[in-house]
């Protein structure tokens, strides 16, 4: 018996700090909260910390489809960064916004990244030091690994529009 139970937290426990590696969520003090941390995708929004206030602002949003429309071509070579955290209220609201856009744009997610930051706005594992944003969200438009543009905090008419007014610049 004592054999079984050793073996079985041999193999429980690799498998316990891979799931909480997976799982991206840290303690940050600065906030007193649990949030996401360091690189991050769609799916990691998906527990009871965050799933709530995503997946309500995911589906009620609905981008203008004109607009979509207007976007799709020009997005040759274009890829994203986006800076989050799950403790602001704008990122909480432009987040979800905003990858319900890039799902709506038919856009793959080899062509985003999605880094969250902690109160500091730091994330130096996924390569967001201290300087590199100054407000959250900041959503970062490359163009063949150019910077072309940023949407910050919050779009000036609608995410669609900005997105739009950054990549037809002609």
């Amino acid at each position: 018996m004592r054999n079984c139970i050793l073996a079985l937290t041999l193999l429980i426990s690799p498998m316990a700090m891979f799931a909480q590696h997976n799982n991206k969520i840290i303690f940050d003090e600065m906030v007193n909260q649990s949030i996401l941390y360091g690189e991050v995708n769609p799916e990691d929004f998906q527990n009871e910390l965050f799933g709530l206030w995503y997946n309500e602002g995911f589906e009620n949003y609905q981008p203008n489809a004109e607009v979509v429309d207007q976007i799709k071509p020009l997005l040759k070579n274009v890829t994203f960064e986006l800076i989050v955290a799950t403790w602001c209220p704008d990122s909480k609201r432009e987040t979800p916004r905003f990858i319900k856009l890039l799902s709506k744009l038919d856009l793959a997610k080899s062509r985003y990244k999605m880094i969250a930051v902690n109160r500091k706005k730091v994330s130096p594992e996924a390569g967001v030091t201290e300087g590199y944003i100054d407000y959250v969200p900041t959503f970062i438009i490359r163009q063949n690994g150019n910077e072309i543009g940023r949407i910050v905090e919050r779009p000036t008419e609608t995410l669609e529009r900005d997105l739009l007014a950054i990549l037809d610049k002609d």
